[in-house]
């Protein structure tokens, strides 16, 4: 995400939501503030977590 620091409501509601400031990682003319998030699956675990099934999807026991 990249909200202008001027928008300071847009701001708020991102690092409310759990987003955390990182780095600049591009030259946006029209952003000056980067967030990212760190996704997690309903059992806690991350996508990447998930073993051999790639982007986190689970094997189903047929």
């Amino acid at each position: 995400m990249m909200p202008e620091s001027k928008l300071k409501e847009a701001c708020a509601l991102y690092e409310r939501s759990g987003f955390e400031p990182v780095v600049v990682f591009n030259d946006e003319p029209y952003s000056d503030r980067w967030y990212t998030k760190a996704l997690t699956r309903a059992s806690g675990k991350r996508p990447s977590d998930a073993g051999t099934h790639g982007a986190g999807v689970d094997s189903v026991k047929r």
